[in-house]
C-alpha cells in the first residue's frame, strides 16, 4: 500500500516479538523498517512525524483495530517499546517479548 505522501506500507500477516518485528521489516529489502513512534517518551523519536506510526494511522484510520509495533523503545525502560492502535491512534507500551502485529514502512 502507498500512502498519500508516497510512503510505502506493508502490513505483515503475523505477530512477532519486538526484535523479530524489526528483523522482519528489514528482510523486506533496503530501506524497509518499522515506523518510529512520535511519543515524547520514545527513543528514537520522529521529529517530523513523516514516517511515524501516528502518520501511518492518520492515513489508514478505521481500517484495522490491531496494535502494531513501532521501532521505538521506551526511553525510561528499554524492556518496553511503543505500539499504536491504527484504528484510533492510541499509543501504549508493551514488553518487547510480547507478540504484536507488524507494519513496515
Amino acid at each position: 500500500m502507498q500512502l498519500k505522501q508516497g510512503l510505502d506500507v506493508a502490513f505483515l500477516n503475523f505477530r512477532k516479538e519486538f526484535d523479530a518485528a524489526q528483523v522482519a521489516c528489514a528482510e523486506l529489502g533496503a530501506g524497509w523498517h518499522a515506523p518510529a513512534s512520535n511519543s515524547s517518551n520514545a527513543n528514537p523519536r520522529v521529529s517530523d512525524n513523516s514516517n511515524s506510526l501516528e502518520a501511518v494511522c492518520s492515513y489508514v484510520a478505521g481500517t484495522t483495530s490491531h496494535w502494531f509495533w513501532s521501532s521505538s523503545t521506551v526511553s525510561s525502560d528499554t524492556d518496553y517499546a511503543w505500539s499504536v492502535n491504527l484504528a484510533y491512534g492510541g499509543t501504549l507500551t508493551n514488553l518487547k517479548y510480547d507478540s504484536t502485529n507488524v507494519v513496515c514502512v
